[in-house]
């Protein structure tokens, strides 16, 4: 039998010292699928909320294009949309 140094004896695999071989690889393992589930995770999140902001976006859209004076159209009003239509353009806002 040869004589090894420390260095040598604790590279090699030792169950009794758990030593890196026999752990190691389970270990880098875990992480390794826990960061890639975390990873998945987050870009579904990003993926969610980018579709969540862009359907919002096209709501407030819609909502911002529909004339202010339609309403009160809709309720019979015309003195007041008529008020409400030169609001608007004395704001710049229609023309």
């Amino acid at each position: 039998m040869a004589v090894e140094t420390v260095a040598e004896t604790l590279a090699e695999p030792c169950l009794a010292t758990c030593s890196v071989p026999y752990w190691a690889a389970d270990v880098r393992g875990l992480v390794d699928g826990y960061g890639r589930g975390h990873r998945d995770a987050v870009a579904e999140i990003k993926a969610s909320d980018s579709a969540m902001w862009a359907e919002a976006v096209r709501r407030g859209h819609a909502v911002v294009r529909s004339p202010s004076y339609a309403l009160c159209e809709r309720r019979g009003e015309p003195d007041r949309a008529e008020r409400a239509q030169a609001h608007e353009r004395r704001m710049g806002l229609a023309s």
